[in-house]
């Protein structure tokens, strides 16, 4: 492809990206959902808020619970925006949640062609088709359709309210666009409450980076307003409602309320939240450190590893193989290139202050999260979207050419980045995938499961060792089965699978999930055993 492709050939790319992206999040869905034992996955309880939003005759109503999320034994309060968009599909209660997770796909699809937009309008359209195409494999959002978390709405939110301020800038407005960039920025606030926090540093941005400085006051002022439109009004509403001053949400000390030596009496306010963090940091100075060291560490967790334990289950050891080479093309390359590659394509990309602008957002980010004690793949999908983009025009070359400081500045940020990432790479191609077993918890204490034949199972060690009992399922009177039991891809033990449960221990020393594989062994032509796995309690 040229680089400058036309606008058909651009246009017809684009649409055969996207309804390749929509395929295989409907493809996951449906495979999702023929599994036996499938479940939504709702642990915020997403759903069942929204369902409190639509009376039994089917008109809207409202209710602070929908907010309201219990935990440590107190009331905090969550951003609406989610709860309130689920609402609408939660009418069709017969179809509810089913018609909403139809309702994800099209959301994960659109952030393809966001990507597009903000990448084709940062450095070019192929930019734009490499950033939608790596958005359209990326593992996490193909499989996140049964997954009801506020991510679904927010990323597609926040990258159009990022699309539409870069837009703003490029067409030179005097205030309307950016005031629709505010009030989009307003919108995914109130989804999720991060974005509140870069409202002053983006309205700075358009100050300093318009040459015009009149205008670029008029700019930020435009931004302002659009959001406090939308915000502002919430924020009063919500706070005189629970007496306390409320950001839109209140949750962002609960892990530093949890180990807080002397709690509040009531759930922590701004103020509280500020106090929390600093008597952390005070007087613990060195543990602190370390504390926010390992949850940004945590931040770019290499995760295809941690998928493929939790969401990889195969029906034979083969399929459990193609797994494991697909979570580890689809989350941890793209994760990783994508992560070294980001820093360079500030200084590579064609439109320096539109990239600096969008670059400005992972490091507040980041840096709120961890002080927040907030880590992991979920807590940092926040940033992919721009990861995704700015690695995109340094894949899609036909770069401008860089200072040499800038250069030099981009390349320290790549290294940065591997260092963070590639250390974690060898212990994310080590994890395995589950096959041949009925769904189960291998970290929950008396977890059992089935398998019949060959299985491979992912068990969490506890004291240096796995242990676990088996036992022939419905075997009273059957002859014992010899299997041969590896840990590790090391062999471990040779058993005799009979009705009474046998206690399997094995040493696992290395961290993380230990993979158990058992291998019954049977003469020719007689039936695989069926057996069951269960944990001690």
């Amino acid at each position: 492809m040229s680089d400058r492709p036309s606008t058909l050939a651009t246009a017809v790319v684009l649409a055969v990206i996207l309804a390749g992206a929509w395929g295989l999040r409907t493809a996951y869905l449906s495979h999702a959902q023929a599994k036996p034992g499938f479940a939504w996955a709702d642990p915020d309880s997403y759903t069942r808020q929204a369902r409190s939003l639509v009376a039994e005759d089917g008109r809207w109503r409202w209710s602070w619970d929908v907010v309201h999320y219990e935990w440590n034994y107190r009331t905090w309060v969550l951003p609406p925006g989610y709860q309130v968009a689920l609402s609408w599909f939660a009418r069709d209660r017969a179809a509810f949640p089913g018609n909403a997770a139809r309702f994800n796909i099209l959301l994960s699809t659109l952030l393809c062609a966001l990507r597009f937009w903000v990448a084709t309008r940062i450095h070019s359209r192929r930019a734009g088709l490499v950033a939608a195409a790596i958005g359209a494999v990326w593992l996490p959002q193909v499989s996140g359709a049964p997954f009801f978390f506020q991510e679904q709405l927010y990323l597609p939110l926040l990258t159009l309210a990022f699309a539409l301020a870069i837009e703003a800038w490029l067409r030179e407005s005097r205030g309307p666009l950016f005031a629709l960039a505010g009030l989009v920025f307003g919108l995914t606030a109130l989804t999720r409450a991060m974005p509140f926090y870069f409202v002053p540093i983006a309205a700075a941005a358009f100050i300093l980076g318009s040459s015009n400085r009149p205008m670029g006051w008029r700019r930020a002022l435009s931004f302002v307003a659009g959001f406090v439109v939308v915000v502002l009004p919430y924020v009063v509403w919500v706070s005189m409602a629970h007496g306390q001053l409320i950001l839109i949400d209140n949750h962002g000390p609960i892990e530093a309320d949890r180990f807080a030596a002397t709690r509040t009496a009531t759930t922590p306010g701004v103020v509280d939240a500020v106090r929390l963090l600093v008597t952390e940091a005070v007087s613990a100075p060195a543990a602190f450190a370390a504390a926010k060291w390992d949850m940004l560490r945590g931040m770019f967790q290499v995760q295809g590893g941690r998928w493929l334990q939790y969401y990889g289950d195969a029906p034979s050891a083969r399929s459990a193989e193609l797994w494991k080479w697909t979570a580890h093309a689809g989350i941890d390359l793209l994760f990783v290139v994508t992560t070294v590659l980001a820093p360079l394509g500030i200084a590579l990309a064609r439109r320096t202050r539109e990239a600096v602008f969008l670059a400005l957002w992972p490091p507040l980010l980041v840096v709120l999260s961890v002080l927040a004690s907030y880590a992991g793949a979920r807590y940092r999908s926040g940033l992919e979207p721009h990861l995704i983009v700015l690695a995109a025009a340094v894949l899609a070359g036909g770069w401008r050419r860089p200072s040499k400081v800038g250069l030099g500045l981009a390349l320290c940020g790549c290294l940065g980045m591997a260092a963070l990432v590639l250390p974690q790479v060898p212990r994310s191609l080590a994890a395995r995938a589950q096959y041949a077993v009925a769904p189960w918890d291998g970290t929950a204490a008396g977890a059992t499961t089935t398998a019949t034949g060959a299985a491979g199972l992912n068990i969490l060690p506890r004291a240096g060792s796995v242990t676990f009992s088996i036992a022939l399922v419905d075997g009273s009177g059957t002859d014992p089965v010899r299997a041969v039991v590896w840990v590790n891809r090391q062999r471990a033990a040779d058993v005799s699978i009979g009705p009474s449960p046998q206690t399997v221990t094995a040493a696992s020393a290395r961290p993380g999930f230990a993979y158990v594989e058992i291998e019954p062994v049977t003469p020719q032509g007689q039936p695989p055993p069926r057996y069951s796995v269960t944990l001690p309690r």
